[in-house]
């Protein structure tokens, strides 16, 4: 089960602050920090609404994203250049 906790720390490591979150769901950053923490266990009316939204569209976006492309060094560049076999 995914808590508010989850929800919000998920945000956060997209980089989103608690004033941010707070705004996009319609409360006080304090509150924002209270769920964070577990001192507040769930948001009240529209804002549980809001902020369950916030965090499934940024997580499909981050989901949706290609992943970032692989970086080789340069030995294994030069290892492929050489031997013509690329060592990943």
């Amino acid at each position: 089960m995914i808590t508010w906790a989850t929800r919000i720390n998920d945000l956060q490591a997209l980089g989103m602050t608690y004033a941010e979150i707070a705004e996009a769901a319609g409360m006080a950053p304090s509150s924002v920090g209270d769920l964070a923490t577990g001192r507040s266990k769930s948001p009240r009316g529209d804002s549980a609404i809001l902020l369950h939204q916030l965090h499934a569209t940024r997580m499909k976006a981050t989901s949706d994203s290609p992943p970032p492309a692989r970086r080789t060094s340069a030995a294994q560049g030069k290892a492929a250049e050489t031997t013509g076999v690329s060592v990943l």
